[in-house]
Parts: structure tokens; C-alpha cells; sequence
């Protein structure tokens, strides 16, 4: 589940949300992204699994809980699009348009 490359130093850089949700992602999958990209969440070698961490985006807590409504918010600011229990990217749009004058 690793998503870094490596940095011109050699040195490994996370990977942003707009690449990690850039397919349709279901919705523990794209929390997961979320809090490793905010560091909230350690990221695991490709093909291993989430360690102990899967309750977080499977049972009732603040961590999950937060990491989906972040979700459904960047939704409603027209980042994210929702469809069902997944999410992908859809960019910034509006929200960094000068002509929208912050209104979305």
C-alpha cells in the first residue's frame, strides 16, 4: 500500500491525495491516504496489510469518524467527488477560481 517516491536527494516523499484518490477509492481506503498524508497514520509497504489499524476505519471512533467527515468535507468544497462508499479526485475547481470570489 506504499505510495512515496523518491525525492531528486533519494530521499522518499508521500505521495499527494489528488494522486493516492485519483481512481475511485473506497471510503476506509481513501481515509487511510488521507490520515497518511496528513501523518496521522504510518504507511505500510506495498502489498502489506493495515498492522492493527483496520478498526480505525471499521468501528466508531474519533480518529475514523474525523478522517471521514474531512472526507465528506473536501467533498462538499468539490475536491472530492462521492459516489456510493467511494471517493476520488477531482481537483480544487472553483475553490481556487479568482472570478468565484470564494463562492462555490
Amino acid at each position: 500500500m506504499s505510495q512515496r517516491e523518491a525525492d531528486a536527494n533519494g530521499g522518499d516523499l508521500i505521495l499527494p491525495l489528488r494522486d493516492r484518490l485519483a481512481e475511485w477509492t473506497d471510503f476506509d481506503v481513501a481515509g487511510y491516504h488521507l490520515g497518511v498524508v496528513l501523518g496521522l497514520l504510518p504507511e505500510w509497504p506495498e502489498g502489506e496489510a493495515w498492522g492493527d489499524h483496520k478498526w480505525v476505519f471499521w468501528s466508531a471512533n474519533p480518529l475514523g469518524d474525523a478522517l471521514y467527515m474531512m472526507l465528506r468535507n473536501l467533498t462538499s468544497l468539490g475536491i472530492l467527488e462521492h459516489n456510493g462508499d467511494a471517493f476520488r479526485w477531482i481537483g480544487p475547481g472553483k475553490l481556487l477560481d479568482p472570478s468565484a470570489n470564494g463562492q462555490i
